[in-house]
C-alpha cells in the first residue's frame, strides 16, 4: 500500500526480502522491473526527511548543480533526474488508484493527486529515495564495507565493473549475471548487496537487528540542505 503519511518508513521496510530477490535475479541474470524498493511506497512530504532540513543554495559540483546536501554530501540534479524514471509507475498508479487520475490524460502530471500535483508526488519520493541512498553510503563507509558515496563515485563503479565483466568473459571465465549491467541494474545490485551487508555489520559490531528502525533514525538525524529554487524548477 502506497503511504502518504510523513512519520511512515518508505523504502526499506521489507529491505531484506528486496535485496534477496535481487541477489537471486543476479544470479540468474535477469533484472525485472521490480528493483529493491519494488513498489512498497514511497510516497511521503518533502519536510519528512529530517527535522534539521533547510533551505539553502549549495554549489556545483563537477559542473552539476547540487539539489540538496545530506550531511554534506551531494545529490545532484544529474543523479535526481537519473533516479526520478524508476518512481514514476509507481506514481502512476497510485494517483489513478486513490484519485481516479487517468495517466494518459496530458494534465496527469499538473492535476492535484490528494491535494499535490501528480510531479510534486514524483519528486518528493525521488529526494527520499536519494537522501536514503547517501545515509546508507555514508554509514556503509563508516563500517569500513567497500562503498563509495554520490552519483559520479556510483557511475565510476558501473564502468568498472562492465569493464571488468567483458574482460573476463574476453578471458573466457565464468560471471554470475549479465555480461553488462545497465545503469538501472547495477544501482539495484549495489543497494542490494549494501542492505545486506550493512545489515550484518549492525547485528555484529552493535547487536542492531532491526535495520529498518536504525536507517529511520539515521534520516531523522541528518542534516539536510535544499536548494528549494532547484527543486522547484525540476521537471520531467
Amino acid at each position: 500500500m502506497v503511504r502518504t503519511d510523513r512519520k511512515r518508513r518508505y523504502g526499506f521496510l521489507i529491505a531484506g526480502l528486496i535485496a534477496a530477490l535481487a541477489l537471486a535475479c543476479l544470479a540468474s541474470g535477469a533484472f525485472g522491473s521490480f528493483g529493491p524498493f519494488g513498489s512498497f511506497g514511497l510516497f511521503g512530504s518533502l519536510p519528512a526527511s529530517s527535522p534539521n532540513r533547510t533551505a539553502g543554495h549549495a554549489e556545483p559540483t563537477n559542473g552539476d548543480e547540487v539539489v540538496t546536501l545530506v550531511n554534506g554530501d551531494a545529490v545532484t540534479l544529474k543523479e535526481f533526474k537519473a533516479r526520478m524514471p524508476r518512481l514514476r509507475g509507481e506514481i502512476m498508479m497510485y494517483c489513478q488508484q486513490n484519485y481516479g487520475l487517468d495517466p494518459n490524460e496530458s494534465t496527469f502530471w499538473s492535476a492535484s493527486c490528494g491535494g499535490k500535483s501528480s510531479l510534486e508526488r514524483l519528486k518528493e519520493a525521488t529526494l527520499r529515495l536519494l537522501e536514503e541512498d547517501r545515509i546508507r553510503e555514508q554509514a556503509a563507509v563508516k563500517a569500513g564495507l567497500h562503498a563509495a558515496i554520490g552519483y559520479d563515485a556510483f557511475l565510476q563503479g558501473w564502468e568498472t565493473e562492465n569493464r571488468e565483466r567483458a574482460r573476463r568473459v574476453a578471458a573466457g571465465q565464468v560471471i554470475f549475471g549479465p555480461r553488462e549491467f545497465s545503469e538501472s541494474a547495477y544501482y539495484q545490485y549495489v543497494v542490494a548487496n549494501t542492505v545486506l551487508a550493512l545489515k550484518q555489520w549492525l547485528q555484529e559490531q552493535k547487536g542492531e537487528t532491526n535495520y529498518e528502525r536504525w536507517i529511520d533514525e539515521q534520516l531523522e538525524q541528518a542534516t539536510i540542505e535544499l536548494n528549494r529554487q532547484l527543486y522547484e524548477k525540476i521537471a520531467l
